[in-house]
């Protein structure tokens, strides 16, 4: 079997289980997420009992959704090239300053 054939996977959220279908690349993947999602929804039962489950849910999802959005900020690297662009050319103006 090729490595980016779909299959379909069973996957289970709390109580809720589903099937995706998925790459086989992939699929460790899906299940990674679907146990991040479902270790999110038990901690907000821990920290916020007397929810409904819909309300666990969606404060699951909003903590998966922060945490990658932190992830994509920490993995930006325009400033780093920017910064870089502009040492470069602060180095290429002394070179040519020097030149002449």
């Amino acid at each position: 079997m090729e490595d980016s054939e779909d299959f379909t996977i069973r996957l289970t959220v709390w109580e809720h289980t589903f099937f995706v279908t998925v790459k086989r690349k992939e699929e460790e993947i899906y299940r990674n997420a679907a146990k991040t999602l479902d270790s999110q929804y038990n901690k907000m039962i821990a920290q916020y009992p007397g929810q409904s489950p819909s309300t666990y849910m969606c404060m699951a999802a909003l903590a998966v959704a922060v945490l990658w959005q932190k992830e994509a900020a920490r993995n930006d690297t325009r400033p780093l090239v920017e910064g870089m662009k502009r040492i470069l050319t602060t180095l290429g103006a002394d070179a040519e300053a020097k030149a002449q």
